[in-house]
């Protein structure tokens, strides 16, 4: 793993401080981005609370750089985008990914992520939306209110993880159509990148229709 290409990124709950530093070491030696924590409650969110491990001053143009990473996808603590971006900026994290909308509705404009691209030591850092491509949610602009009545066809079962979406047939055109603009809008704001999730999906459908 630590002379892989391809840059780890380790997400934990951990249940005891002792395994927290013994993951933090473990990850250091794997030359792992590490992300964790103690209290679910407290996960992805408080970025101005949280531990950065292997802090640092460099300027940080890709993800095979940088030494530590933080997740920011639960904005519910902050009452207006101002303030959630005042927190981003008064940290040194190289990496921050974040929701690309705002209590899970409003986009955030290209200038307003700009505005994140520094950290406090005044280092550039890399700003990352997550997206879930395999799941549709009710609170996002992209849902139609008839929907809720009578969901489509590619929309297959409520969310696993989550209690206002649903489960999608990823393959269908409607909804590669849905994603695919999703995706443009957030590349458009100047994201340095989109963290996927939702990928894992797949497994439900292998369930229905096991590969041979």
């Amino acid at each position: 793993m630590k002379d892989s290409p391809i840059r780890v990124i380790s997400i934990s709950h951990c249940p005891s401080l002792a395994t927290f530093d013994a993951a933090v070491r473990l990850a250091t030696k794997e030359n792992v981005l590490f992300y964790g924590f103690l209290k679910s409650g407290q996960a992805f969110r408080y970025i101005s609370n949280q531990p950065i491990i292997n802090e640092n001053a460099d300027n940080i143009f890709k993800v095979s750089e940088a030494r530590n990473i933080s997740f920011l996808v639960d904005d519910s603590r902050y009452q207006s985008k101002l303030e959630m971006i005042n927190d981003i900026q008064n940290s040194n994290y190289d990496i921050v990914v974040i929701n690309p909308l705002f209590h899970i509705q409003t986009q955030f404009s290209a200038k307003e992520v700009d505005s994140r691209r520094y950290k406090k030591n005044g280092a550039r850092r890399l700003i990352i939306a997550m997206q879930n491509v395999a799941e549709a949610f009710q609170s996002h602009y992209y849902w139609h209110p008839e929907w809720t009545k009578q969901r489509p066809d590619w929309m297959v079962r409520f969310s696993f993880n989550s209690e206002n979406a649903y489960i999608t047939r990823y393959w269908t055109s409607e909804w590669q159509k849905i994603i695919s603009d999703y995706t443009k809008s957030i590349l458009n704001s100047h994201y340095d990148g989109i963290f996927f999730t939702g990928i894992e999906n797949h497994r439900y459908f292998e369930t229905q229709t096991p590969l041979e």
